[in-house]
């Protein structure tokens, strides 16, 4: 019987430390850095503290010069910056090619083994925490 660690996404992350600009609806451009991606999105760490969660629904990121559109999924606030989780939407054919070009295509010798941590015990006290900011939230609202 064969032990495989839980899939979390349908296409495997590949580490990406690359500097971004992302064009925010308003035209407001904002840099960034790419922490992984695959073919269909992308985790992104950007250089601002705060942001209106309205503030993003869609965008741009030019990275080496190419244009990939995308929409935000999720958001959360992270050591004074903003993460934005991202689904990519009407690539183009030059966008598309490039972001395969930056995961699945490089040599194995150029990626590092991304270390998860997916024990039981871990992933339940990550969710508890997760139970408890949201109840100091709504306390907070409510007084």
């Amino acid at each position: 019987m064969s032990n495989e660690r839980p899939r979390l996404r349908q296409s495997e992350r590949f580490s990406a430390p690359q500097h971004i600009r992302v064009t925010l609806p308003d035209d407001d451009t904002v840099s960034g850095t790419i922490l992984d991606w695959n073919e269909s999105g992308a985790r992104i760490q950007l250089e601002i503290q705060e942001m209106n969660s309205t503030n993003l629904g869609t965008g741009v990121m030019v990275i080496n010069h190419v244009d990939i559109n995308f929409k935000k999924v999720w958001q959360k606030k992270d050591n004074n910056r903003v993460l934005i989780g991202v689904t990519f939407d009407n690539l183009s054919d030059k966008a598309y090619a490039y972001i395969l070009s930056q995961t699945y295509a490089k040599s194995s010798y150029c990626l590092t083994e991304q270390q998860y941590n997916n024990r039981i015990w871990y992933l339940f006290v990550i969710w508890w925490l997760d139970v408890l900011k949201q109840r100091k939230a709504h306390t907070r609202e409510d007084k």
